[in-house]
């Protein structure tokens, strides 16, 4: 017990130092971001835009799985994180975790030009699903743990070739032409070569989340990252095509942008 508080307080102590450094008009300051591979698309062009508009703020970006971030930013060893969650799931996350929603984001197969389901239309049925060579991100990653709980719930049996813990060598792998993935449907429509492919039933929706410790310092830094993060997410869903009917909630793009970073603000 006296080692657990002896922690916090120096965690609070160390927060405070960092307090005394930060500048109100964001003209330096520091930032720790954690993030996971797979919210790498949202995440790269927002650090850039974070730092055209505040240059003198040093921004540590790390990548690591959703389990990492989670605990980095109990731990405050992270200010942020942005992590991906299967909508219906409802996970559970500690208590000492605070949320906010950036945006809800579909989720299909991926395969490469040269694949034998490239350019197609029809969605793939369970069964073939169960045919096709698969390489997916680990079991440390939230996004394979979903995956493997809709193929147990759909009685599907995944022939897993290859496992990996970065994104991009799974999209490598893809273009190559033997393989199938389950990616986010704005990387699966980004990537040059890459070809998105519906599967029934569908894949559950997932929504990109910004996460920070419950009551901890929010600094300037940490709050604008926020409220940049949330308008970003906004202004992707606004220009992304419009995706096939799916059943559930849709998304509200405008609700996302209107709502601020306001969690553990003091």
């Amino acid at each position: 017990v006296y080692v657990r508080h002896a922690k916090r307080a120096l965690g609070e102590l160390d927060a405070g130092r960092r307090a005394v450094q930060q500048v109100r008009d964001l003209s330096r300051g520091t930032l720790r971001l954690g993030m996971t591979p797979i919210t790498e698309f949202l995440t790269t062009p927002l650090l850039d835009d974070f730092n055209t508009l505040y240059p003198g703020i040093v921004v540590s970006a790390m990548e690591m799985s959703q389990d990492e971030v989670e605990s980095g930013v109990i731990r405050d060893d992270i200010d942020v994180g942005i992590a991906f969650s299967n909508t219906q799931l409802h996970e559970a996350r500690s208590n000492d975790i605070e949320s906010h929603v950036l945006c809800i984001e579909s989720l299909n197969l991926a395969v490469g030009e040269g694949h034998h389901l490239a350019g197609r239309k029809a969605p793939l049925s369970g069964e073939e699903l169960g045919r096709e060579t698969m390489v997916l991100l680990n079991t440390h990653f939230a996004l394979r743990r979903h995956f493997d709980m809709y193929c147990l719930e759909h009685g599907i049996s995944p022939r897993i070739a290859i496992e990996s813990n970065s994104v991009s060598v799974i999209v490598e792998i893809l273009r190559l032409g033997r393989h199938v993935t389950v990616l986010p449907n704005t990387i699966a429509l980004a990537q040059p070569g890459l070809h998105p492919v519906l599967v029934e039933p569908e894949l559950p929706n997932h929504s990109i989340t910004l996460i920070s410790r419950k009551g901890a310092y929010k600094s300037q830094a940490c709050r604008a990252f926020g409220n940049m993060a949330a308008e970003f997410a906004a202004s992707c869903a606004n220009k992304a095509p419009a995706p096939k009917a799916r059943s559930g909630p849709v998304p509200d793009a405008k609700r996302a942008k209107e709502q601020k970073f306001s969690i553990g603000e003091v």
